[in-house]
C-alpha cells in the first residue's frame, strides 16, 4: 500500500521535475551564451609556443566569431520558447484538472 502512493505520488509530480530539469538547463545554457558573448576575437596569432596558446587561439576564433554569437542567442531564444511552451502546457493541464475536478464537486 505504502510503495503505491509513493509510486502514484511520482508519477504526480513528474512533470513538475521535468520543468525543473528545463528551467535548470535553460540557467546553464543562458550562463554559457553570457560567457560566449564576452570572448573576445584573437589578436595574435600564436608562432613557435605551446599547445595551449594555439588551442585558446582557435577557440577564440570559432567562439568569438560574430556568427557563432549570433547562432548561440538564436539557440538560447528557441529553447527559452520551448521551455515556455511546456510551462504552459503544464499549467494549462493542471488549470483543466482543478476545473474539472471542482466542477464534479458542484
Amino acid at each position: 500500500m505504502m510503495e503505491n502512493s509513493k509510486e502514484s505520488a511520482k508519477e504526480k509530480y513528474l512533470p513538475i521535475i521535468k520543468l525543473g530539469k528545463l528551467y535548470l538547463y535553460l540557467l546553464i545554457l543562458g550562463r554559457l551564451v553570457y560567457l560566449i558573448q564576452r570572448v573576445p576575437l584573437p589578436t595574435d596569432k600564436p608562432i613557435d609556443s605551446s599547445i595551449i596558446d594555439a588551442g585558446k587561439f582557435m577557440l577564440q576564433s570559432v567562439l568569438g566569431n560574430e556568427v557563432a554569437k549570433s547562432v548561440c542567442i538564436l539557440v538560447l531564444l528557441l529553447y527559452t520558447m520551448f521551455v515556455a511552451i511546456e510551462s504552459f502546457m503544464l499549467l494549462r493541464q493542471w488549470f483543466l484538472s482543478y476545473y474539472t475536478k471542482y466542477k464534479k464537486k458542484n
